[in-house]
């Protein structure tokens, strides 16, 4: 009896369930790839703001020595 339930509960697996942990498997693939696709852009994007704060600070410090130099 207990060999025809678990034999039972075996083809259960492999007819029914397994097809479907397959495709969630393969879903989770898809998307685990593209959220490394998004996070590489948002880290450039990162990258990107953090020069522009650079260039931003270095001009305004350009911009406060030119004046104090015509102030002077």
């Amino acid at each position: 009896m207990e060999k025809v339930l678990a034999d039972a509960f075996l083809d259960f697996y492999k007819k029914m369930l397994k097809p479907e942990f397959d495709a969630i498997q393969v879903k989770l693939a898809e998307h685990d790839e593209r959220f490394s696709e998004v996070l590489g852009h948002l880290d450039s994007i990162y990258d990107r703001i953090g020069k522009l704060e650079t260039e931003s600070k270095e001009q305004e410090n350009r911009l406060q020595a030119v004046e104090q130099q015509s102030g002077a």
